[in-house]
């Protein structure tokens, strides 16, 4: 069965870092996101201000420290939503416990930022093919259904993010987790927009 895009509203405080379920104690009131834990498993370097300095250099956005406590070994994505639910990197918070290797160690994910919106813009593009075609699409078919459901991806987008992402922060295990969503979507959305291609001749 094709999974739905207006389950995003549903699912996913249901969700952890790997798509599994969880228990209520995540629910989408909090306040920001479950802090990563990224725990070293040997001595490293320890992060300090000069160094988080070298790193902006090395991931291309800045390395800033949280001093609050609240990320303790983790790292995580500071981001600026943008235009139809793609993420601006800001920058990369790091928590005071952590050392540098920690940082290295998740680095992607300010590439994995762009490997969001390049899934999501895929997404977004069965929309506009389908559309092409939405005159001659019976009610009833799976092509207009999922017409029907992509309709509204700006806003399902958005209530995922509200519960996944919340407050402009994201960890490497959700970002990650999330770009595998939109791909899975995807590949199981594009089966019915090429076969609804077919029948109408495109």
């Amino acid at each position: 069965m094709r999974r739905e895009l207006g389950s995003i509203g549903t699912a996913a405080a249901a969700m952890n870092n790997d798509g599994n379920k969880r228990s209520s104690r995540s629910a989408p009131g909090r306040a920001r996101p479950t802090a990563p834990v990224n725990r070293p498993t040997s001595a490293g370097i320890a992060i300090t201000a000069e160094r988080a300095l070298d790193l902006s250099v090395r991931l291309g956005v800045p390395v800033t420290i949280d001093e609050s406590g609240w990320l303790c070994h983790g790292v995580a994505l500071r981001y600026q939503r943008g235009p139809h639910g793609t993420i601006q990197p800001r920058s990369v918070l790091v928590g005071a416990s952590c050392i540098v290797q920690d940082v290295l160690a998740h680095a992607r994910i300010v590439a994995l930022s762009q490997d969001y919106n390049d899934a999501l813009q895929n997404v977004r593009g069965l929309l506009e093919r389908l559309r092409t075609m939405i005159a001659g699409l019976q009610p009833d078919s799976e092509a207009y259904a999922l017409h029907q459901e992509l309709s509204k991806l700006d806003e399902t987008v958005a209530a995922r993010q509200s519960m996944r992402m919340g407050n402009g922060l994201v960890s490497p295990g959700i970002l990650e987790s999330e770009v595998a969503y939109l791909r899975n979507y995807y590949a199981d959305a594009v089966r019915i927009v090429r076969a609804a291609e077919k029948d109408s001749g495109i």
